[in-house]
């Protein structure tokens, strides 16, 4: 088996060993992570704030693929539609776990503070704790387990 770029070629594979080679061809189609780039599609309302700049994070659901530091993201609005427009692209930073729940808001496991769930949601392009949690509830109700995706503006 041979692999040259993103194409693998299996030579033989008659008799005892066919099993175990086709195990390893498999191995050699499995995608790589060179070359990914995450596309993450923003609602309108804040299309604008992540336009600019000013918002550096998001809230989404964990990927079948998971998203790490270091990948370069794709930030659109209207994707799927007529009006997909590409925001920017930047690369992620960090990727860390977040438990929203009614009564608390855990970070990697750490309970976070009023003031630190303030500073989340500002963050997020919410104007409070309450928005953000109000927010998330009707998008998939609450408890729910996500990721913290942070980038850095290029």
């Amino acid at each position: 088996i041979t692999r040259v770029g993103t194409r693998c070629t299996m030579r033989g594979g008659r008799g005892r060993m066919e099993r175990a080679r086709a195990r390893e061809y498999a191995r050699c189609l499995a995608p790589t992570r060179e070359g990914v780039m995450p596309a993450y599609n923003f609602k309108q309302q804040f299309a604008e704030a992540v336009e600019s700049g000013a918002k550096r994070q998001t809230l989404r659901r964990p990927r079948k693929r998971p998203t790490q530091p270091g990948d370069r993201l794709r930030l659109y609005t209207g994707q799927r539609t007529k009006s997909c427009r590409l925001l920017r692209e930047v690369t992620c930073t960090q990727v860390l776990p977040i438990h929203l729940d009614r009564d608390s808001v855990r970070v990697s496991g750490m309970r976070l503070s009023e003031t630190a769930l303030t500073w989340l949601a500002l963050a997020d392009g919410f104007e409070n704790g309450e928005q953000l949690l109000a927010f998330f509830d009707r998008l998939y109700g609450l408890p729910v387990g996500l990721e913290l995706i942070a980038w850095e503006a290029d």
